[in-house]
């Protein structure tokens, strides 16, 4: 079974700091960008998400306030038609 190094062992980096940030500033700068480009990029998609799953409220209250108001003139028509019936056989 062949040693494993341990996890600190940097090879010819050992005891050495290392900053990517001083070796390269330009690249970590445009990883930055890049970041925050795809946070900006999911959260507009995020919200045209939301937008597009949202129905129209008014259309579909409308639509059933409609059915109500016919429901309730042929409930209306219906027990005048009863009515009239009834007062005719007795």
């Amino acid at each position: 079974m062949t040693p494993v190094a341990p996890e600190t062992d940097r090879g010819p980096f050992r005891g050495v700091a290392v900053s990517l940030t001083s070796m390269y500033p330009e690249l970590i700068h445009q990883m930055v960008l890049e970041r925050m480009a795809r946070f900006q990029r999911d959260a507009d998609r995020y919200r045209q998400a939301r937008e597009a799953d949202v129905p129209p409220e008014q259309p579909v209250r409308t639509a059933i306030e409609l059915r109500l108001s016919a429901c309730r003139e042929e409930l209306e028509h219906l027990a005048r038609r009863r009515g009239a019936v009834g007062r005719s056989t007795e």
